[in-house]
């Protein structure tokens, strides 16, 4: 059987168990799909897979997807061309974004690759550099992000009850619409964690082609990605879930 024959068959018992394990293990899972499945087959799929509580985005479609392409005039980051700052969703909201999910229709070759990056790296690189400043990462007036006249702020690491470690960060991303607000206090270890995300030494890159579903712990991980040529057509989808489900484990330990 086919991983996605294995994906589609709500019968198939060890599916929420390999997506969980490989969740729970990196911090994400890949499969590759038919490339002739659009959201709608995307969305039936994902309703078979428990990833906890479907969040809705104010441009979520039906299904809960939003759609991921260039708009002219619209910089948002779901919207421009331009590269993306390493980030999680919804960094600062009060909804939980626990899982990302996205599903690439169309791709354009060796363009918008998509940027991978433990945060538990990131921490321990901190550490080394600057002990004394990591506590900082746990205050929750570090990070503040305005946007559309409100301001959300709080800290970029927090512990879950479980003593497990989850990051909600986001840098310069691209995005004019958000504007990042840094305590003077932690600019040095909030601008050597920049440097440290930022750099392609420390992070995962891969193309994701037609057909490619990618799961990803939004607080255990960054993504972003590279720029990409307006003029061709790139169009993925994207769905949040709280991750609030039975053998998923959110989140990292210091020590793999």
């Amino acid at each position: 059987m086919t991983i996605a024959h294995s994906l589609m068959d709500a019968k198939a018992p060890d599916v929420q168990d390999q997506i969980c394990k490989e969740i729970n293990e990196k911090g994400y899972c890949l499969r590759r799909l038919p490339p002739e499945f659009d959201k709608e087959d995307i969305g039936n799929l994902l309703a078979t897979v428990n990833l906890g509580k479907l969040v809705r985005h104010p441009l979520s479609d039906d299904s809960g997807a939003v759609a991921i392409q260039f708009k002219p005039g619209v910089n948002y980051i779901n919207t421009t061309y331009l590269a993306s700052g390493m980030h999680t969703d919804g960094s600062f909201s009060s909804q939980k974004i626990g899982i990302v999910v996205m599903y690439c229709q169309q791709s354009i070759k060796g363009q918008g690759t998509t940027k991978l990056l433990e945060f538990r790296k990131a921490l321990q690189h901190l550490k080394q550099v600057n002990p004394e400043d990591v506590n900082y990462l746990y205050d929750p007036t570090t990070l503040g992000v305005y946007r559309k006249g409100q301001r959300a702020c709080g800290p970029i690491l927090s512990q879950n009850a479980d003593g497990r470690l989850q990051v909600r960060y986001r840098g310069d991303t691209g995005d004019d619409t958000a504007q990042i607000d840094v305590h003077p206090k932690a600019r040095r270890i909030v601008n050597q964690l920049r440097d440290f995300v930022e750099d392609e030494a420390n992070q995962m890159l891969f193309s994701l082609e037609p057909g490619s579903l990618l799961l990803l712990d939004n607080t255990a991980l960054l993504h972003g990605r590279t720029a990409f040529d307006p003029t061709k057509p790139r169009v993925l989808h994207r769905w949040w879930f709280d991750g609030c489900a039975p053998g998923l484990q959110l989140g990292f330990k210091l020590t793999p």
